[in-house]
């Protein structure tokens, strides 16, 4: 006895909405692992190489006193004088969330101090504020996150259509 398979429109739609659902929402923890190595490259680059915060504006200069006791340019503000706490920027994936931290507290402190800048008791700016740590306010740093995203569905896209066969 021979089997008849019959498939209507509306089911199949069903069922490529449902599966774009899937792909759409489940991103690999390896995805999220290189959306995060991206945010530290990105984050590295525009603050040492090119002296920039995150909404791409020149860095406060650094004062006369602490720039002579470090012997640098007052306007050579790259935050990596020593590279400690550059160096100790990582990420780690939650809940498909790439979470970008510094793993040694001092250097988390010193990231704080300058990104948020400090002030001491009377209120006298101490430090002034160099947000640093944002990500993604610029355009151009958005269409990197969509590229890997998108990359990432085209592979599991891909990798289903292969099972599929």
């Amino acid at each position: 006895m021979a089997s008849k398979i019959t498939v209507n429109d509306q089911s199949v739609k069903k069922v490529m909405g449902a599966l774009r659902s899937l792909l759409l929402a489940s991103t690999t923890k390896q995805t999220m692992l290189n959306v995060g190595d991206a945010a530290i490259k990105i984050i590295k680059d525009r603050t040492s190489n090119l002296h920039k915060d995150s909404d791409r504006k020149t860095f406060k200069r650094y004062s006369k006193s602490y720039a002579k006791r470090k012997g640098v340019a007052r306007n050579a503000v790259d935050l990596v004088l020593s590279k400690q706490m550059m160096n100790a920027m990582s990420k780690k994936v939650e809940k498909n969330t790439a979470i970008l931290f510094f793993n040694d507290s001092f250097a988390e402190k010193k990231a704080v101090w300058n990104h948020g800048g400090t002030e001491d008791k009377g209120g006298n700016q101490i430090i002034p504020p160099r947000p640093f740590f944002d990500i993604g306010k610029v355009k151009s740093e958005i269409v990197v996150f969509d590229l890997l995203i998108n990359q990432a569905i085209k592979n599991k896209q891909a990798k289903v259509q292969t099972e599929l066969k």
